[in-house]
């Protein structure tokens, strides 16, 4: 049942809107210019030191960014020297220890400059640990797959900050990217959670959860290049889209539902299996709470870079940013 749950959700919240070319804004969802403008010039203080603020509470490296170290030895010999500075870049840069943009782009300026075939290389690398059937290959396999997702999501930000549009709006720019992170944290958690408790006592358990945080790092990737085309004006990203509330509502129901699947009797199978399935219970719903405020402060900034580059044509309800939270709930319902 869980597998059709996702589409179905779909089609009851957007059944109301019609076709989504020609979704009905009523006017209490209507971003207005003035609001738009009051967000673009209080950005810089008040969203950027509260961003400060829980970043200092919720991400702060357990250790100072230079001390960390990639775990050669978990390494096969034959790894390419490429792997281990996209380890070391997202150690330092990414999540987890999230840096902020300014900084992942000073670091990403001091890389070499990996070609396609560079890429490509290190795709064939973790494909080779992914098709080994190894578990501990491929935890490594998803863990370089993410690694690379965020090198290429920074390499986006690097090519968006040269464009003319991009240095009038850097601060809200810079504001997303951190509250996409902040909120990309919080659902890959209660992912985890999740993949933990479905797979219980089973091997795919850690390849399921680092799949599923590499594919949130991947969606920001898109986040990220879906910006560039909106700054260089590229109409064709646009057209794709569902309503950025619709969206927010439907990932919110992905998650509660298999959260409430883990209620079910089957998983309360012996007193070792109860005691851990309450305990990441409570982390879940620990991890729940806030969630929509977090969208809500996301959505606050797209609308706002969108207002900015796009013009009247494109009204911030259609377009990219309601996939960005589809494609979030898809991973969730995996």
């Amino acid at each position: 049942m869980k597998k059709y749950l996702f589409p179905l959700l779909l089609i009851s919240l957007c059944s109301c809107g019609g076709k989504q070319d020609n979704v009905d804004v009523t006017k209490e969802d209507t971003i207005t210019v003035d609001l738009i403008d009051s967000v673009a010039e209080q950005v810089a203080s008040e969203v950027l030191l509260s961003e400060k603020e829980e970043s200092s509470a919720k991400t702060t490296p357990s250790v100072p960014e230079e001390d960390y170290k990639v775990d050669y030895d978990s390494y096969p010999p034959e790894t390419p020297k490429s792997v281990f500075l996209i380890d070391e870049f997202r150690g330092k840069y990414g999540p987890p220890s999230l840096q902020p943009l300014d900084a992942a782009l000073n670091a990403f300026d001091k890389l070499p400059e990996f070609t396609d075939s560079t890429i490509a290389e290190i795709e064939q690398f973790y494909d080779n640990l992914d098709e080994s059937g190894n578990t501990g290959d491929m935890v490594l396999a998803a863990n370089v797959r993410c690694n690379l997702a965020f090198y290429k999501t920074i390499r986006e930000y690097s090519e968006i900050v040269e464009l003319k549009d991009a240095q009038s709006i850097h601060e809200l720019i810079a504001a997303e990217y951190a509250k996409w992170n902040l909120l990309a944290d919080q659902v890959g958690c209660l992912g985890i959670v999740i993949a933990y408790l479905t797979y219980f006592e089973g091997s795919m358990s850690g390849s399921e959860s680092s799949n599923l945080i590499a594919s949130i790092q991947e969606i920001g990737f898109y986040n990220a290049n879906v910006l560039k085309c909106r700054l260089k004006r590229d109409s064709y990203h646009l057209k794709e889209g569902i309503p950025g509330k619709i969206a927010a509502e439907a990932l919110c129901k992905t998650i509660d539902f298999n959260l409430e699947q883990l209620n079910h009797p089957e998983y309360y199978e012996g007193d070792t299996r109860r005691e851990y399935e309450l305990s990441l219970k409570k982390n879940a719903e620990s991890n729940r709470k806030g969630l929509e405020k977090k969208i809500d402060e996301w959505l606050t900034l797209r609308y706002a870079i969108s207002e900015k580059v796009d013009g009247d044509d494109y009204r911030p309800y259609i377009g990219s940013t309601g996939v960005l939270l589809i494609n979030l709930a898809a991973e969730i319902n995996r």
